[in-house]
């Protein structure tokens, strides 16, 4: 059983995809809300590179020993907006 043994941060893509006209603009604000909330949450944790969502995530890995489990709500509307194959690649590098 798995109840309460990983953080989860839930997403609605869709709502960020709103707010910017690129690819490069939905990563850097998602990525600044996520780490914005994430340091009201581990305040304790000190984050090495502020920028690097993966990185924020090690960080408080190696401190607190929790993961997560991200969803993502509406994960394809980029895909449906930008046609272009390198925006695409941006947004699921994005996430590897």
């Amino acid at each position: 059983m798995h109840l309460n043994r990983y953080e989860v941060i839930k997403i609605d893509m869709q709502s960020f995809l709103s707010k910017e006209s690129t690819v490069e603009g939905l990563i850097t604000r998602l990525t600044s809300y996520i780490v914005r909330e994430l340091k009201k949450a581990y305040q304790n944790v000190e984050f090495f590179n502020e920028e690097d969502l993966s990185e924020v995530l090690n960080n408080i890995l190696s401190e607190t020993g929790k993961q997560f489990i991200l969803i993502i709500d509406e994960w394809d509307c980029v895909m449906r907006r930008y046609h272009d194959i390198e925006s695409q690649k941006k947004y699921l590098d994005f996430f590897a």
